[in-house]
């Protein structure tokens, strides 16, 4: 393509400057790409990877349970009882709503 035919935004590039400096603004856009990185981003790579990966990993695996610590006392109507556990146990059930009477041998919940 000649010089004196370039033309950008109304003006003959031949005509206003060095043939060097058309030559550049006609071929700005060709060339290499070339992606290059420092080696202290490198080296944070791998363990950025692996701390997001483990927080995906416990976030979808961790079981979140809400614990409590009760205690107290169970009125009848003849006396105190003291209910205590030997150990830390889950109550997984409770078939005795509030208020209601009970009766004796009746379940009243499921401990495990």
């Amino acid at each position: 393509m000649p010089l004196n035919n370039s033309f950008i935004a109304g003006i003959f590039l031949s005509d206003l400057f060095r043939k060097e400096a058309v030559t550049h603004a006609t071929r700005r856009l060709a060339g290499e790409v070339v992606l290059a990185s420092s080696v202290p981003s490198r080296a944070l790579t791998g363990p950025m990877i692996l701390v997001v990966a483990g927080g995906l990993t416990f976030g979808s695996t961790a079981s979140y349970a809400r614990k409590e610590t009760v205690v107290g006392w169970l009125t009848p109507q003849a006396g105190l009882i003291r209910l205590a556990a030997r150990q830390d146990e889950i109550v997984s059930h409770v078939y005795v709503k509030e208020g209601r009477s009970v009766s004796a041998g009746q379940i009243q919940a499921i401990i495990w």
